[in-house]
């Protein structure tokens, strides 16, 4: 039954296709209508079944490959149209010149030729600010045949010779556009694997670069292999082991986790290797490449630390891959001195790959910019606060207020800071001073109309240098809110905060928001921690993974600089050693260009306070000792106790009663300020509580009458001189008479909410 209905429709296709048959007798005849007037043939692509199976990922990859190459043919063409339009425009102005001014036509066309050097410049520049140097040949070649044309028809006109100079031109500058890869000139072509498994002749590269320090396969056949007494040239093998290896153990079937990716354009230097990897689009990202730089690493036969991912600029589903064959930081580099360049410390470290140097931004446009320093212990943390240091006081705009909660880190900083604060205890009032300073210059920029405060030489600014933040932060609500806040204002004030941390939790920090006001830039060494990537804001690459050396210590300087610069590639920082380190260089010791204390003593330039900074730390902490103020063990100065007047420090932005006496801790407060004071003193402790209150006496007392607004923001400012404090949300309490309870904040909180 099947084979006589297939009969039937190919008896009415004949019919449809077919003229009657004419009526020839004799064989011949019979032959020829046979020939032409068979009815038409089905390919296997026409029928219906095939053209109901979906595209399969190669197939779309290849029609987008085609689409893409045909509108990259065309560009050669359209670069000749406008050389052409640019040319003829040309020749009639040199002809109007000639006929009306009398200039020559020789002018006109160095003019035009000139203008052509200048774009072919231009798009010179551009192609290597993009990373794409290939296209350099063809836009200098371009270039020049577009520059001659148009000069020899600006001053001979058009003519058969210099439009077949165009031709010619357009021809032999396009020509490898005309055979290339839509990525561009010299990248082999998108196809899959062979079923047997070996490579497409298109993916095997098409030059004869020699690969540095590559060894030949293990496995590797001979050059020629003995048949029956005879020798035959060995199978192909592909040049390039990484793309094979790729398409092998990454991308060969549906299985595997990269299945559709692809290497291309391939650049071979001393030290590294680096490819574009075409992704599928969707299903595949550069943020899943680099969470599987393990598997990468391994299917590549390389070490993670090895493998390098960055994002292809422009382009979304396109990555970069970087493969170290040679280390180009293997060696330390010493710091031989401070380069600053517009408010930014630039040398301080090579990148891993080779290219280009790291750096770190003290201030630009929008203010300053505050940098955080983390790392484990023996990452060459510390070293590198003293570049930064040393750097930023060369400038001679800024002064050194040092924070040292463990009062044993850094001596050369202690002794040359204007302002030491030393100790676990005194490191918990550290935001009091610096909220002294930040109060001064609020009130400067307000009165002259300032909104940012550069460091100049007649404003002096700060560094806000923080060692171990999360000692003073983990468990202190109080101290962690006004970090928190403070992070956020010294950006317009001319402060530099640095901060040094062990840890990337937010439990260390006090909160995310004193965490992302802290790492505006981030200078991230070795933390043995999965999860650093994610939680700091602009870090790609994972701090866990950064080299180790064979003892399993991290490599010292290796760091990651977050939001700075490339935040997936790990650069290598110069080393500052101290005074007691023992350098050794080729297995003997030698003695650095610079130690920390010969630095500071050279590079050091701390320039005379600003005057209104002066006169509010005299105010509230008494005049400096040999030009400075020491906090904490064996200091020179003190922290006023909890309660007690500092000085006169914001009096002049206040009423004072006449009956006011100095030695009250209330004296200079408005009467508002006083009755929410002892409201709260009295036990009154919630914010509806006090509001209530405020409401009740206010038809009885007008002057204490008081907005919402204003009863919080008098709170906060009674918060902020330390004489009550806030417990929780919405919950008030006078200031404990010792700081040492601060470490059960957490529990006072949780009996009161109770």
């Amino acid at each position: 039954m099947p084979k006589q209905k297939n009969r039937s429709n190919t008896k009415s296709l004949v019919h449809k296709a077919t003229k009657p048959a004419p009526k020839w007798t004799n064989t011949h005849n019979t032959t020829v209508a046979a020939k032409h007037f068979k009815p038409p043939t089905r390919t296997a692509k026409d029928t219906p079944a095939a053209r109901d199976q979906p595209l399969t990922r190669w197939e779309l990859d290849r029609r987008e490959m085609v689409l893409a190459r045909n509108q990259a043919r065309r560009g050669p063409w359209l670069a000749s149209a406008a050389t052409a339009l640019v040319a003829t425009t040309g020749s009639a102005l040199a002809w109007l010149y000639e006929t009306i001014a009398a200039v020559n036509a020789t002018g006109v066309a160095n003019v035009l030729v000139v203008l052509m050097v200048i774009a072919t410049a231009v798009g010179c520049h551009v192609a290597h600010r993009a990373r794409q140097t290939r296209f350099l040949p063809d836009l200098l070649a371009g270039g020049a045949v577009a520059a001659t044309t148009v000069w020899w028809v600006t001053t001979a006109g058009w003519g058969w010779a210099p439009l077949g100079f165009l031709l010619v031109g357009t021809l032999a500058a396009g020509y490898r556009w005309r055979a290339a890869h839509p990525l561009g000139p010299g990248i082999p072509a998108l196809e899959p694997p062979r079923p047997d498994g070996t490579l497409p002749d298109s993916t095997l590269p098409d030059d004869t670069t020699q690969v540095v320090d590559e060894q030949t396969p293990t496995g590797a056949v001979p050059d020629t292999l003995p048949t029956n007494g005879r020798t035959t040239a060995k199978p192909p093998q592909p040049m390039d082991q990484y793309i094979a290896d790729w398409n092998k153990y990454l991308a060969k079937t549906r299985e595997d986790l990269l299945y559709g990716a692809t290497l291309t354009g391939r650049e071979v230097t001393e030290f590294i290797r680096t490819y574009d990897v075409q992704l599928v689009r969707v299903k595949q990202t550069v943020r899943k490449l680099l969470g599987m730089m393990e598997e990468i690493a391994s299917g590549l036969n390389i070490t993670t630390e090895q493998l390098l991912i960055e994002k292809h600029r422009g382009v979304a589903n396109r990555a970069r891959l970087t493969i170290i064959t040679k280390d180009p930081v293997a060696e330390s580099r010493f710091f031989t001195g401070p380069r600053v360049e517009d408010g930014r410390i630039v040398g301080l470290a090579r990148y891993r790959d080779g290219k280009g140097e790291a750096g770190v931004t003290i201030w630009n446009a929008k203010g300053m910019r505050a940098v955080a320093v983390i790392g484990s212990t023996g990452g060459g943390k510390s070293a590198f606060a003293n570049i930064l240091v040393c750097c930023a006081m060369s400038t001679g705009v800024l002064n050194l207020l040092y924070v040292d909660p463990k009062g044993n880190s850094s001596g050369a900083m202690v002794d040359r800071a204007r302002i030491a604060i030393l100790g676990e205890d005194a490191a918990l009032r550290a935001p009091e001073l610096l909220q002294v300073i930040i109060e001064a210059r609020q009130a400067f920029s307000t009165k002259n109309r300032r909104d940012l405060l550069f460091p100049t030489d007649a404003l002096p600014g700060w560094i806000y240098l923080h060692d171990e933040m999360s000692v003073v932060l983990k468990g202190n609500r109080k101290v962690q809110q006004r970090h928190a806040k403070q992070a956020n204002i010294v950006r317009s004030l001319g402060v530099w905060p640095v901060t040094m941390n062990q840890s990337l939790a937010v439990e260390d920090w006090g909160s995310d928001h004193a965490r992302a006001g802290y790492t505006t830039q981030a200078v991230v060494f070795y933390v043995n921690s999965k999860s650093g990537d994610r939680l700091i804001p602009g870090l790609d690459y994972r701090p866990n993974q950064l080299p180790l050396d064979d003892d399993g210590e991290p490599v010292p300087g290796m760091a990651v600089f977050a939001r700075t610069g490339r935040s997936n590639v790990p650069a290598r920082c110069d080393w500052l050693p101290t005074d007691d380190d023992k350098v050794k260089q080729n297995g003997e010791e030698i003695e650095p260009p610079y130690r920390t204390s010969s630095a500071f003593d050279e590079f050091f330039n701390a320039p005379e306070m600003a005057k209104i900074d002066y006169d509010a730390l005299v105010a509230a902490y008494g005049p400096p000792v040999n030009g400075r103020w020491v906090f904490g063990p064996g200091g020179t100065h003190e922290f006023p106790k909890p309660g007690q007047k500092r000085g006169g420090r914001g009096t002049s932005s206040t009423s004072i009663d006449d009956d006011d006496d100095p030695a009250d801790p209330l004296a200079g407060l408005k009467p508002g300020h006083k009755f929410l004071f002892h409201l709260v003193s009295d036990g009154v402790n919630k914010v509806g509580e006090i509001e209530q209150a405020v409401e009740d006496v206010a038809e009885e007392t007008p002057r204490l009458r008081m907005s919402r607004t204003t009863i919080h923001k008098y709170l906060g400012e009674l918060v902020d001189r330390g004489l009550i404090e806030k417990t929780g949300r919405g919950l008030y309490v006078l200031c404990a008479a010792d700081h040492e309870d601060e470490e059960d904040t957490d529990t006072a909180e949780d009996d009161e909410l109770d």
